[in-house]
């Protein structure tokens, strides 16, 4: 019944058997013992092997029972020392349960062996997953920038930007502020960009934005302004850019050379802009700068404003200083139909204000090498000067004084009438004029304003190169913007 596996049949057999027949305990033991085991009985089946205690004929049976069940009581030792004495292939399940034995023994050792052999691949696959992730990141960052839809991705930029998940942080910051520049927010767009500009303020995208957003806030301060002005270094004929910092400069009454130079610029675009006219012809008076822009701009004042007595003033004195004596008589005579009652408007021609070259020793200039000198060419007589005794010392009390002895008459220095005030007004000038300080000693046309210097060499770029792709000069890698033509390197 045993050896076909009808343990339950045997064990009501065995038992019985056991109990009624005391002389066949020794043979019925070991299968009784064994059966037991089966069932899971393990208290009887220790009982039952008591029987075989001892005999060498039934030790194997006796040790693999008595080692199942102290492996299935839990004494894995005491199981290790049965099956030790088994004979090699005694039961198929020996070797099973020796295995969990010294699984369950060692199991600390094995758990901390495989994690110490999963930690790498672990690690191995995270960074694979993380590069996958990043990958595709950055293919959809890619693809956003090449078809320009930053708006319907405005969501995924913002999560991008702050996870900070993808290796090109500083692009996604661009992507997003262009993002957020178009949809009506350049507030949100000019702060993150200045985080980028500080770090890196000749990124030219980051410039372009910061100056787009300094447009659309009508920024005033210098920084915006500076901006602002850098949309020109992009395209350079930006009507509303130019006319933007041309109105910002006039309301901030503002005459810079900088200033003047977009006004003039505001001006060539809209002529009929007659508050800019204006305004750069009253700087052009204050500074006193006359020539032949001036001239344009005045003429264009007259006619914005004709009923202002200083721009014709200026428009004469800009004709003289451009030694033009003949239109300037022509609009001082038209100047004094209109204004009758103007002074300035009823005076003489005034004289051309070309000077002439000054010659060593000429007559316009005093020789001054040769004052108090007899010689020609050689030392003053220092000593002689004012004294008409030679070789003693020189008069002082009597220089300038007609009376010997007494004290110069200093009241009459320069004075024609004795006793009287001296008439400083005319002083070196004829007769009630005010000096000519421009003609005096001094015929020479004026200095060839046209000359340029020639440009030092510039240095050969060392290094890798680049070239502009507006102008096709060279340029080193590391320049932002063409050193020739000024323009963005990089879109």
């Amino acid at each position: 019944l045993f050896k076909v596996d009808k343990f339950a049949e045997a064990y009501e057999k065995g038992k019985r058997l056991i109990a009624d027949f005391e002389e066949h305990r020794k043979t019925v033991a070991p299968p009784f013992s064994e059966t037991c085991l089966r069932l899971e009985k393990y208290d009887e089946a220790s009982t039952a092997l008591v029987e075989i205690e001892g005999a060498e004929e039934h030790k194997d049976i006796y040790n693999y029972v008595k080692g199942m069940v102290a492996y299935q009581q839990g004494d894995n030792n005491l199981a290790l020392e049965h099956f030790a004495k088994l004979k090699s292939g005694f039961r198929p399940d020996v070797a099973t349960t020796m295995f969990w034995i010294y699984l369950y023994k060692y199991q600390m050792g094995i758990y901390i062996l495989m994690l110490a052999m999963l930690f790498p691949a672990i690690k191995t696959g995270k960074e694979m997953l993380s590069t996958w992730k990043s990958n595709r990141l950055l293919n959809k960052i890619e693809k956003i920038k090449e078809t320009g839809t930053y708006e319907e991705n405005m969501a995924f930029l913002q999560e991008r930007f702050d996870r900070e998940d993808v290796p090109n942080t500083k692009q996604v910051a661009l992507m997003l502020a262009e993002a957020v520049l178009r949809t009506g927010n350049p507030q949100r767009a000019y702060e993150l960009v200045s985080a980028l500009l500080k770090k890196d303020n000749r990124n030219p995208n980051a410039r372009r934005i910061a100056g787009e957003a300094c447009l659309l806030l009508e920024d005033t301060s210098p920084t915006g302004l500076e901006h602002i002005q850098g949309l020109l270094k992009i395209d350079e004929t930006r009507k509303d850019v130019i006319n933007y910092l041309a109105q910002t400069y006039i309301r901030q009454q503002a005459d810079h050379k900088m200033a003047q130079d977009f006004i003039l610029k505001a001006i060539s675009i809209n002529p009929n802009d007659s508050d800019a006219v204006v305004f750069l012809a009253d700087t052009y008076i204050r500074r006193q700068s006359y020539s032949q822009q001036s001239l344009k701009i005045i003429e264009r004042a007259i006619k914005a404003a004709p009923e202002v007595p200083a721009y014709y003033e200026a428009i004469i004195e800009n004709f003289h200083r451009l030694d033009n004596p003949q239109e300037a008589e022509k609009w001082r005579e038209t100047a004094a139909a209109k204004f009758p009652t103007e002074p300035a408007f009823s005076g003489q021609p005034r004289k051309s204000s070309r000077q002439k070259p000054l010659t060593p020793a000429s007559p316009d200039m005093p020789d001054y090498e040769n004052i108090g000198n007899t010689p020609q060419g050689g030392m003053p007589d220092y000593e002689s000067i004012g004294n008409t005794s030679p070789g003693s010392m020189p008069d002082y009390e009597s220089i300038g004084n007609d009376t010997p002895g007494g004290m110069p008459d200093y009241e009459n220095i320069g004075n024609n009438s004795p006793g009287g005030f001296p008439d400083y007004e005319n002083i070196g000038t004829t007769k009630g004029g005010f000096p000519d300080y421009e003609n005096i000693g001094n015929d020479a046309p004026p200095p060839d304003l046209s000359f340029k210097p020639t440009p030092k060499p510039v240095a050969p770029i060392s290094g890798p190169q680049k070239p502009c792709p507006h102008c096709n000069a060279p340029n080193a890698t590391r320049e932002y913007y063409c050193t020739t033509c000024g323009k963005p390197l990089a879109g």
